[in-house]
């Protein structure tokens, strides 16, 4: 299995936010989707891969880098995500591995992340450590 890890591009929008709903019940609105895309990969501070077998994309990862108030620059991990069929093979690992290189380049001096307790185990053996909680407040 030759799996390749390349730049996010449209082409692969649509089988992407299939693969989203694996994960949840939000469905962006179909007739905005090139402008969605648009308006998601012309921020300067993301990185967005997608991990594809055989012109198929079967994980995605993007990650948002920004500045501290004390000059540091941080990573934060937005999606990570395997295809239910394609879990377990070591692609997950590679995406995350990628994307913590990327963050390498930008000179970051941590990276943040939000998980699930099913996905903690992953990221335990990937080298994260748990630290606080996550809040949030919906709009």
């Amino acid at each position: 299995m030759r799996i390749k890890i390349i730049p996010f591009q449209i082409s692969h929008f649509n089988e992407l936010i299939k693969m989203l709903q694996e994960l949840s019940n939000f469905q962006p609105n179909n007739s905005r989707l090139d402008s969605i895309y648009k308006e998601f990969i012309s921020q300067k501070n993301i990185y967005s891969i997608v991990a594809v077998l055989e012109n198929e994309v079967v994980g995605f990862g993007s990650i948002f880098f920004f500045k501290r108030v004390r000059g540091g620059k941080q990573g934060i991990i937005e999606d990570l995500i395997v295809s239910r069929n394609f879990r377990n093979l070591g692609i997950g690992s590679k995406i995350l591995e990628e994307l913590i290189s990327e963050a390498k380049l930008q000179k970051c001096f941590k990276i943040c992340l939000e998980s699930n307790s099913k996905s903690e185990v992953f990221y335990f053996k990937e080298g994260f450590l748990k630290g606080g909680s996550i809040m949030k407040y919906f709009i």
